[in-house]
């Protein structure tokens, strides 16, 4: 419509259009964003980032992007989110980050760029609500939240939320924000990530995903290829010197007498080397149609800008192994030093009744999981025990425990069932302890002045457990069980920290906490002492292993 003899009334109506998509309804999100946005001054494009348009357009309810670092995917992220709010009028976004800190930051370099180069979106942004925390476009809202150090998720109505670096965070505060969309009729879930560990944060929500993968067509000979495994089987070096040579192998001072042409990626069907601009076409293709959830694994060769010899430089900059695959791969990965490792376990028939030093270490979840055991004087660990009781059975099986054997100290989870954690250190004849975790505590373990609670560094307490040379179980307990609970939590670095790590759940861990209960038993135990009790009262008569 036309007002050719009322200038003002045009504009008016002009900027209507263009402020609330009245044009632009049959435009995709990413067709708008190319259109609404730009990137350091220019129009906003996909170009040698094809693989971002199909996320950025998935319009499914539950979106998860498992990604290698510097992909464009943060630029993709806050634009869909901007265009939804834009587009689609009196709705809420949460999205968060790891930390306060990191939101802030996230908030003043990559938003606020993007709504400022925005003729658009800069013309909707309402001055007067406009903080790094929340800003109001037109008559929609953006939250900006941290989760790590947050006592919980913000108390706000949500019709999108958006969890990026989702390895990072505090996923008890993500999961709260769940119950924020209940009431919204779009109750969109977006997460992206860089991966940690398997089974946990991206790694666990991909898994039961689509599965979307990033095919190329080889143009020698049409070959589909998937790529998220590339750099270990299909890139090759052809210098006569280091063909042979693994991967993981090659150092710096090696790269100094390879050329950059010498590193290549070839096709995993006739083995020839491809550029990515060679390609003939690229798709996204799902492993498993039909699941509700839509996942993209993203790899560094989906994008134009990184190179087989860039890849390979870069393990050589990264201080882990587990950073490279991590950020630069895209991959989840875990050292040998960050989980239990189950060859330490070593089956014996153990004797408890005859032997000294035994203390307890208590857990509550649903039960209560109860392990026995001592540090013995070689600095390893028998374990006597490693078994499950109801809350009612708790208290006659450490009474009936502390008179058959001779137990020294317990200590016990103090949290959730204080009450119950109290009563049975009062059952208890010897020292008991009700055990809080701190990682604000500087030592490993401090003994409040009521002599029964102590507080406890998580993170040092498991790099113990972790650390033990060897632990002798007894070949009564039901091995599999303790094993998969000792591999319950994994060791993970902090994100913006590389000497900074914390310990997080992937699967069951019950005994894995009953197990650092009992090692600061034993402790305490030894530090009363002075010393490390004999293995026996009878050592002659111990079937100990060799």
């Amino acid at each position: 419509m036309k007002f050719s003899n009322n200038v003002y009334l045009e504009a008016f109506v002009s900027e209507l259009n263009a402020r609330y998509g009245f044009k632009d309804v049959d435009l995709t999100t990413a067709d708008w964003v190319c259109k609404q946005t730009k990137l350091k001054s220019s129009p906003y494009s996909f170009k040698d980032h094809e693989f971002q348009e199909k996320i950025m357009n998935d319009e499914s309810q539950n979106v998860v992007v498992k990604k290698c670092a510097q992909v464009g995917l943060s630029e993709v992220m806050v634009r869909s989110v901007l265009a939804f709010l834009a587009r689609n009028q009196a709705l809420t976004a949460i999205l968060t980050q790891p930390s306060r800190k990191n939101a802030l930051d996230f908030s003043t370099t990559r938003v606020d760029d993007i709504i400022k180069e925005s003729k658009l979106l800069n013309s909707m942004l309402d001055r007067h609500v406009d903080s790094k925390e929340l800003k109001k476009i037109g008559k929609s809202y953006l939250y900006i939240k941290g989760t790590i150090g947050a006592k919980a998720a913000i108390s706000v109505p949500a019709d999108m939320l958006i969890h990026d670096e989702l390895d990072f965070s505090d996923l008890d505060i993500v999961n709260k924000y769940s119950s924020r969309v209940q009431h919204s009729k779009y109750k969109l879930f977006r997460k992206f990530s860089t991966p940690t560990i398997p089974k946990f944060g991206i790694s666990k929500e991909f898994e039961i995903s689509n599965q979307q993968f990033y095919m190329k067509k080889c143009p020698h000979c049409g070959k589909y290829n998937e790529t998220s495994q590339s750099f270990f089987n299909d890139v090759v070096v052809t210098n006569p010197k280091y063909k042979d040579r693994p991967l993981k192998t090659i150092t710096h001072n090696d790269l100094a007498y390879i050329k950059p042409d010498e590193v290549q990626y070839i096709c995993q069907g006739c083995h020839k080397p491809i550029e990515y601009h060679e390609y003939t076409k690229r798709e996204w293709v799902a492993k498993y149609e039909g699941r509700a959830i839509s996942g993209y694994q993203i790899t560094p060769f989906d994008t134009a800008f990184q190179t087989p010899y860039n890849l390979l430089k870069g393990m050589n900059d990264y201080t882990r192994y587990a950073d490279f695959v991590n950020f630069a791969l895209g991959l989840d990965f875990v050292d040998t030093d960050m989980i239990f490792d189950l060859n330490k376990l070593e089956p014996a028939e153990l004797k408890p009744e005859i032997a000294r030093g035994l203390c307890l270490g208590i857990d509550f979840g649903k039960v209560c999981w109860l392990t026995m055991g001592r540090i013995n004087p070689n600095g390893t660990m028998s374990l006597f025990k490693a078994e499950s009781w109801t809350e009612d059975e708790i208290k006659a099986k450490v009474d009936e425990y502390q008179r058959k054997y001779f137990i020294n100290t317990l200590v016990c989870d103090a949290l959730p069932q204080t009450k119950l954690s109290k009563d049975i250190c009062e059952l208890f004849e010897g020292p008991g302890y009700t055990c809080y975790y701190s990682d604000s505590q500087k030592d490993l373990y401090s003994i409040k002045a009521n002599e029964v609670d102590i507080t406890v560094n998580r993170t040092q307490l498991f790099d113990r457990v972790l650390g033990l040379d060897k632990v002798i179980i007894d070949k009564k307990i039901d091995q599999k069980l303790l094993e998969r609970h000792l591999c319950g939590m994994v060791k993970q670095r902090d994100k913006d920290d590389e000497h900074k790590f914390r310990y997080v759940k992937v699967d069951e861990d019950h005994l894995l906490h009953s197990f650092g209960y009992l090692h600061i038993a034993c402790t305490i135990l030894i530090n009363l002492e002075g010393h490390i009790a004999p293995i026996t009262l009878d050592s002659a008569t111990m079937d100990s292993p060799k």
